[in-house]
């Protein structure tokens, strides 16, 4: 229901799946290095930054390259309800694990800012995916839920993965990992191109992969650096209520009246969290 994931379907017309994430996670990486060749901020793998580098492209392998093979698989016999509600429990999920992980005091108002938002998600993308939230194996189930669980385990141990390294370094140097942890297996499919491309199959390419996979995965460890795990994991969800607007808008979609109250529902916990985020820091810089 965001931009992205409509891209990505488009894509997926024209390439294996495999292959659209080596393209994307390719692309992601040239354009990040380019980058930072251009602002003079290459990484310097010098001395100890070899084996902070290392550390980045394990973490990518484990936290981005594994669950994305085993979600991949698992996608096609899950439910569009399913698919989509147990991706967005990651508010949720993150809370609980910041508890069993680094030993963090769960906050009052984790729990219920985080069932809201998915209530209202479940509302707002009612309308549109297909299936219902059960209808799933229970194998199927538990392949996700181990997807969800070491995407939201990233969120929380992505700070202390960067070592001397910015989040767009970071980024780059991780999305090296991911692109050739995921190559044997777009060989294995042939690296298939199933139709011809044109230039708006090239522009779909080009903004899942430079923008989201580049510049957006970079802009959540920026936001990570900063903010808590599940602060910037609610923030997050505010990308459905943009898709279903987009939606609305440029694809004529029909949005009911439970849709537009479950997108109020998200940006209401969201602007919560985000406010709850800010107090702390207030107190911070009160005292000092």
């Amino acid at each position: 229901m965001s931009m992205g994931p409509i891209f990505v379907k488009h894509l997926l017309l024209y390439l294996g799946p495999y292959t659209c994430i080596v393209c994307f996670s390719g692309l992601a990486s040239l354009s990040l290095f380019i980058l930072l060749l251009y602002q003079g901020n290459f990484p310097s793998f010098a001395g100890g930054n070899r084996w902070a580098a290392v550390k980045i492209l394990l973490f990518f392998v484990v936290f981005q390259a594994l669950p994305g093979i085993v979600w991949f698989n698992t996608l096609p016999h899950l439910t569009g309800m399913f698919a989509v509600m147990i991706k967005r429990t990651q508010p949720l999920v993150i809370a609980l694990l910041s508890i069993v992980l680094v030993g963090r005091a769960l906050r009052w108002s984790y729990l219920p800012l985080s069932l809201t938002a998915i209530g209202g998600l479940y509302l707002l993308v009612g309308g549109n995916a297909k299936g219902s939230v059960l209808g799933v194996s229970l194998t199927h189930a538990m392949f996700a839920f181990s997807c969800v669980l070491l995407w939201g385990a990233q969120f929380i141990y992505a700070r202390k993965m960067f070592g001397p390294f910015t989040p767009v370094q970071a980024n780059a140097i991780g999305m090296v990992a991911y692109c050739l942890a995921i190559v044997p297996f777009a060989v294995r499919e042939g690296m298939g191109f199933i139709k011809p491309f044109g230039l708006h199959q090239v522009a779909a390419l080009l903004f899942v992969g430079v923008g989201v996979f580049g510049f957006g995965v970079a802009a959540i460890f920026k936001a990570l650096s900063a903010l808590e795990a599940w602060t910037v994991s609610m923030i997050m969800l505010v990308g459905p209520v943009f898709g279903a607007i987009a939606a609305f808008f440029v694809l004529g979609e029909k949005l009911v009246l439970s849709q537009v109250a479950g997108a109020l529902l998200v940006l209401l916990a969201m602007a919560a969290a985000v406010l709850l985020e800010r107090k702390p820091v207030e107190k911070k810089q009160a005292k000092s």
